[in-house]
């Protein structure tokens, strides 16, 4: 798989995984060599090889990209349909996840669209208290720029798939 030839692909994938998690995984690279992994849902996909995400509360991937820019996030597709349907035809119709490889910009102030379109993800769970405490004052984010691509394969379950 290609980022720029596969770019709508990739981005279908990630809407699969966001849609069932609502959260994808981002691993970066603590000081000390260890790997980091924490959820993020704000991580939009815009063009090919580029996403933008909200950075408000995850601390360590912050310090870890000060000192190694390089991440991964990972999107599953956790759907109970999906996987029910897997397990019965014994195969997956499509991949199950999917991993981009990037390098994570410095902190900026998010734009008015950039934010809008967070906040219409979210905009579910407005009326809710915890919306006022996470998202509502949501104001910076990082542009990722995404060198590699590689999807999760099963074994057998994966056999027959391809881009």
């Amino acid at each position: 798989m290609e980022i720029e030839k596969d770019w709508n692909l990739i981005k279908r994938l990630f809407d699969e995984g966001i849609k069932s998690s609502r959260f994808y995984a981002i691993a970066s690279t603590n000081p000390d060599g260890s790997p980091h992994i924490c959820p993020i849902g704000s991580l939009i996909l815009y063009g090919p090889g580029h996403g933008v995400y909200a950075d408000e509360f995850p601390v360590q991937l912050s310090r870890n990209i000060a000192g190694n820019p390089r991440v991964c996030v990972m999107a599953v597709n956790n759907g109970q349909v999906f996987w029910l349907k897997s397990l019965i035809q014994g195969k997956f119709s499509k991949y199950p996840g999917i991993r981009l490889f990037g390098v994570a910009g410095e902190k900026r102030p998010g734009t008015d669209r950039e934010i809008d379109n967070w906040m219409k993800r979210v905009k579910v769970f407005r009326r809710f208290k915890g919306y006022d405490l996470l998202w509502r004052h949501i104001k910076h984010v990082r542009d990722i720029r995404f060198d590699g691509v590689r999807v999760i394969s099963a074994g057998k379950m994966s056999r027959g798939l391809s881009t």
